[in-house]
């Protein structure tokens, strides 16, 4: 599942790569105090979650030179409409120095290494206010379909209350 990609290494998130992985996902300095907190527990336990429960999903690497310039979280779903595996990629993190096509060659080696698996299929969850982000992924052949989700965590919000 590991291989090179112009320059670029990718690998699934190991115990080593965790420091690495966080700095890319930590959440935004600028967030309130109780908010930040909150984002940060919900990070270490997403990343403990990812290590235990690998048959779940995992975190996707990108590194150049041992430096995590981008990484994603990847999960696991069964589809009955597409009659196999399902990946749903999440929480993109760039590194500020990373180039700007670190997203697709990311994306893109994520790719095969999901074709090996046999999953049918590739969702991505995208933020509206990410136009670049989307941007690229409508240009790897991503399509815009609505996808209406509801957390159902304890202490998330009712629903119809986003």
């Amino acid at each position: 599942m590991d291989g090179e990609y112009t320059g670029l290494s990718f690998r699934r998130m190991s115990a080593a790569d965790r420091q690495d992985v966080y700095a890319l996902l930590e959440p935004a300095a600028t967030l309130p105090a109780a908010l930040r907190t909150r984002a940060e527990a919900s990070l270490a336990a997403a990343l403990r979650l990812f290590e235990d429960r690998p048959d779940f999903g995992f975190v996707w690497v990108a590194y150049r030179d041992e430096r995590a310039l981008a990484c994603c979280t990847v999960a696991f779903g069964i589809s009955a409409t597409h009659g196999g595996l399902v990946a749903r990629i999440d929480d993109f993190g760039v590194a500020a120095e990373a180039s700007v096509d670190i997203i697709e060659r990311t994306i893109a080696a994520l790719g095969e290494a999901l074709r090996s698996e046999e999953a049918v299929r590739v969702e991505a969850t995208v933020d509206l206010n990410a136009a670049a982000y989307a941007q690229t992924l409508e240009g790897m052949g991503f399509r815009n379909i609505q996808r209406l989700t509801w957390s159902i965590a304890a202490g998330d919000l009712e629903p119809g209350e986003a």
